[in-house]
């Protein structure tokens, strides 16, 4: 993936001399969630496509969390957040930070799987910060 956006980037440096559209150009997104519920949730950052935390682009695909790099470090498929508490990491996204965002949360609280979506499942954002709060687990 990262050498195509090179190329992308790279061909459009050429054919528009020096200016690279916003479109073409990534966004690094300071991605929050916070936990309003009254038990620990377990949020799902990487392992299977279909049951990941993703981002989607307007016009575009899912794109896992972990992929972008948001807790990527932690080496582990899930990030713990307490009840009340908040985590916080920069995701890469490869649009602009203009671009029209959807994101699919996959979590857990006391082994029940639960999917969330923000801002909905129907509607987008162009937040550069989001924070998304789950508080179904209480």
């Amino acid at each position: 993936m990262t050498v195509i956006r090179f190329l992308v980037t790279t061909a459009c440096v050429g054919v528009l001399g020096g200016h690279v559209p916003e479109s073409a150009a990534g966004c690094s997104i300071q991605l929050s969630i916070r936990n309003t519920g009254t038990k620990t949730i377990s949020v799902r950052h990487s392992g299977v496509t279909t049951t990941e935390s993703a981002v989607k682009s307007r016009g575009g695909t899912w794109r896992g969390l972990y992929s972008g790099g948001w807790y990527r470090h932690d080496g582990d498929n899930w990030v713990t957040v307490p009840a009340g508490r908040k985590v916080t990491d920069t995701f890469e996204a490869t649009f602009g930070c203009q671009a029209k965002r959807r994101w699919r949360i996959h979590y857990s609280c006391d082994n029940q799987p639960y999917v969330d979506y923000y801002p909905s499942p129907t509607t987008w954002t162009s937040e550069q910060s989001p924070t998304i709060r789950i508080g179904r687990c209480k």
